[in-house]
């Protein structure tokens, strides 16, 4: 975007503009944050089984980015406290395919896509699995 702001000189009392070369305007890196297109994908884990509550875990403390939701306020506190920026903790009723589906749009507009929902011992990756 080009602008062009004239030059005013005062002289005996009028009022004179000189037109100055056109200025580029861009747009500052800082207020581009929210238009950058997402392309990191996370895994959305439900806190409800075990495998995948240790597996929440390990990726927590790894600072590998994932979203975290439970039916308990109780189970997703952990993940609040001491968010390093790269966690989205939801509460929501996971059995509600609207509440669960909502909370997939929060995230991938923060995050990227989902590439995966870990609910059960069997959708934990293997190697995760052989780790804990």
């Amino acid at each position: 975007m080009e602008c062009v702001l004239p030059t005013v000189i005062v002289t005996d009392n009028q009022l004179t503009a000189q037109p100055n070369p056109p200025l580029k305007l861009g747009i500052h890196p800082r207020d581009m944050r929210n238009k950058r297109k997402n392309t990191l994908s996370v895994p959305l884990v439900v806190l409800e089984e075990p495998a995948a509550i240790d597996y929440a875990h390990l990726l927590f403390s790894s600072n590998i980015p994932l979203a975290v939701v439970s039916n308990e306020y109780s189970a997703v506190v952990p993940f609040m406290l001491g968010n390093n920026g790269r966690t989205a903790a939801f509460v929501a009723d996971v059995d509600d395919p609207d509440q669960l589906a909502e909370a997939i749009v929060i995230i991938e507009r923060r995050f990227g896509r989902v590439d995966s929902v870990i609910r059960y011992a069997s959708d934990v990756p293997a190697e995760a699995a052989r780790a804990s």
